[in-house]
C-alpha cells in the first residue's frame, strides 16, 4: 500500500503524470487509485484507461453521465427494497456499466468499461 497526500495547486494533468512516474518505480503489478472529485474529468480517466490503473473517484453531479445515473437510480432506492440493501454500508445502492467513449487524434476512437455506482442513505 503507498499513500501521498497531493499538493491542490497543481494542475491535475501535470499531477497524475507525475504520480504515474512514480508510481511505476514500485514496480507494482497492478496499481489502484481513490481519487476525489477534484480529478473528475474526461482527460484523467482516458489517462488512467491508457495506463491500465485501476480506479474509484466521486463523480461530479453535474455530469451529463452523472445526472442521468441518479436520476434512473434515486427513485429505485428511495424505496428500500431489501435486495438492494447493503448492510456492510447501510445504505442503498445500485450500479450501471457503460462505455467510456473517447476520439483523439493519437489514440483514434477508444473504448473503456466504466461502472457508475450510486448509493443512497435513508438518514441523509
Amino acid at each position: 500500500m503507498y499513500y501521498k497526500v497531493l499538493d491542490g495547486s497543481i494542475a491535475d494533468v501535470t499531477l497524475l503524470q507525475n504520480l504515474f512516474a512514480e508510481l511505476s518505480k514500485l514496480d507494482a503489478e497492478q496499481i489502484y487509485l481513490v481519487l476525489d472529485r477534484g480529478f473528475c474529468s474526461e482527460n484523467n480517466f482516458q489517462m488512467m484507461f491508457r495506463d491500465n490503473i485501476g480506479f474509484v473517484a466521486g463523480l461530479k453531479s453535474n455530469l451529463k453521465f452523472a445526472q442521468q445515473s441518479l436520476q434512473e437510480f434515486v427513485p429505485q432506492l428511495m424505496l428500500a427494497l431489501s435486495q438492494q440493501h447493503s448492510p456492510e454500508i447501510d445504505c442503498y445502492c445500485a450500479t450501471k456499466k457503460i462505455e467510456w467513449y473517447s476520439s483523439s487524434r493519437a489514440f483514434g476512437k477508444e473504448y473503456s468499461p466504466f461502472y457508475i455506482h450510486v448509493c443512497y442513505d435513508l438518514q441523509r
